[in-house]
C-alpha cells in the first residue's frame, strides 16, 4: 500500500481514545498510611485571630436592613479556650455594684449603715448564770436578722467580657453597676444602707460584764454600758467586698466590690450609725433573776 493508498484516521477512534476531544491522563499517587493530623500551634492560631477580620451578615425585614457585625476573634477564640495549652479560667460576675477589672489597681469601699429599733436580747446561758445554773454565756455580741433596705443611688448597668492580657482568663461582667475596666486605677464607692429591728445578744465577755455590774453597780452604769455595746456591736454584710484572683474558674453574684485582677488592693471600711435602744426590759429582766442563797457567783 502506498502513501496515498494509507486510509484516513476515523475520528470517533480519536474522540474515544482522547474522551472527548481532551488528552486523558492517568496519575496514580500511593501511600504508605493516612498522615496523622497535624495541631496548629497556639501563637499561629493567636496571630491569626489577630491580624484576620470576620463579621456575621443580618438580613432584617425593613428595606436596607442589612447588618454587619464584627467579631472579635481573639475574645471568641480565647472565650472557648483555644489560645492555649493550660485550661481557660472563666470569671463570671453578675449583678454586681463597683467591680474593677484589671491589673495594679485599688479600691476602696464604705459601707454606711443605719440601724434602728435595736432589739437587746439577754442571751439563756446568762439567764441560767444569774439563777445559779449552767455555764457561762458564750455568744459573741452582734447584730443579726432584721430587715436591709438598699439607699444608695442606682446606675445605668454594664456587661463585659474579653480574656485577660495573657490568654489564661476570660472576665465576664454582667447586669453590674460601676463598671471600671484597666490597668493601674482607682475606684471608690459608698453604699448606704438601713437595717432595721435587728437583735443583738449579750453574750460572751459582755454579759459576764453586764452580770458584775447588775449587782455591784447601779441602773444607770448598765444602761451606759448597754448603750456602749450598742454602739461596738459588730455586723456581717454578706453582700461586701471581695477579692477574686485569676487562679480558678469562679462566680461573683450580688457582692459590692469585686476587684479581679493580679497585684490588686481593697480597702474596705464601715460606719455604723445606730439609734440608741430601750433598755428598760433588759434591766427589768436583771431586776427580775434572783440568786438562790449558797450558790457562789463567778469569780467568788
Amino acid at each position: 500500500m502506498t502513501d496515498q493508498e494509507k486510509p484516513e484516521p476515523d475520528p470517533d477512534e480519536d474522540d474515544q481514545a482522547a474522551g472527548d476531544g481532551f488528552p486523558m491522563l492517568t496519575f496514580a499517587l500511593t501511600a504508605p498510611s493516612r498522615p496523622e493530623a497535624a495541631e496548629v500551634p497556639s501563637e499561629w492560631l493567636a496571630e491569626w485571630a489577630a491580624e484576620t477580620e470576620a463579621a456575621t451578615l443580618r438580613i432584617d425585614d425593613h428595606p436596607g436592613g442589612v447588618i454587619w457585625e464584627r467579631i472579635d476573634l481573639p475574645a471568641t477564640l480565647a472565650k472557648h479556650g483555644m489560645l492555649g495549652d493550660e485550661p481557660l479560667i472563666k470569671i463570671v460576675i453578675t449583678n454586681c455594684r463597683a467591680v474593677q477589672v484589671g491589673d495594679h489597681n485599688e479600691q476602696h469601699i464604705h459601707l454606711r449603715l443605719d440601724i434602728r429599733k435595736v432589739k437587746l436580747v439577754l442571751d439563756q446561758g446568762l439567764l441560767k448564770l444569774l439563777s445559779g445554773s449552767g455555764r457561762e454565756p458564750s455568744r459573741s455580741p452582734g447584730f443579726t436578722g432584721g430587715k436591709l433596705a438598699d439607699r444608695s443611688p442606682r446606675t445605668a448597668t454594664e456587661s463585659y467580657e474579653r480574656p485577660t492580657a495573657d490568654g489564661r482568663a476570660y472576665v465576664v461582667v454582667r447586669r453590674s453597676q460601676g463598671v471600671q475596666i484597666g490597668d493601674h486605677s482607682t475606684q471608690r464607692a459608698q453604699f448606704d444602707y438601713t437595717l432595721m429591728g435587728p437583735k443583738l445578744y449579750l453574750g460572751g465577755d459582755i454579759a459576764r460584764t453586764l452580770l458584775e455590774l447588775h449587782r455591784e453597780g447601779t441602773a444607770a452604769d448598765v444602761r451606759r454600758f448597754l448603750a456602749d455595746q450598742v454602739r461596738l456591736a459588730s455586723f456581717s454584710f454578706e453582700r461586701g467586698p471581695t477579692m477574686v484572683a485569676l487562679d480558678r474558674t469562679q462566680r461573683i453574684h450580688r457582692r459590692h466590690g469585686v476587684s479581679a485582677g493580679r497585684h490588686n488592693k481593697q480597702i474596705h471600711t464601715t460606719s455604723l450609725d445606730v439609734n440608741s435602744p430601750s433598755t428598760g426590759q433588759v434591766i427589768s429582766q436583771l431586776n427580775s433573776q434572783e440568786r438562790p442563797r449558797g450558790i457562789a457567783g463567778p469569780g467568788l
